[in-house]
């Protein structure tokens, strides 16, 4: 299941999501070992994120990658702009 949240905090291992459900379950996402010190998102910042499993108030949940553009395909679409 996809549910879109804001990260609310971040915590030792991971980052914490609002994800504004009635009984106040809160997402969390570990940080990915292979983005290093590359991905950084600041606090109230939008995310689509997959659940994984739940356990009583905390939602264990991946970024849903799906739609996010690669940096290459941004180069490759500016270079393709120049051309015109």
């Amino acid at each position: 299941m996809m549910l879109q949240g804001t990260i609310e905090s971040h915590e030792a291992k991971g980052y914490m999501i609002n994800l504004g459900l009635k009984d106040k379950s809160k997402g969390f996402i570990k940080y990915n070992k292979d983005d290093g010190d590359k991905v950084k998102l600041a606090e109230g910042s939008l995310v689509h994120v997959i659940v994984q499993r739940k356990t009583s108030k905390l939602i264990r949940c991946t970024f849903d990658r799906s739609n996010q553009v690669k940096e290459n395909d941004e180069d490759e679409s500016e270079d393709d702009a120049t051309k015109l």
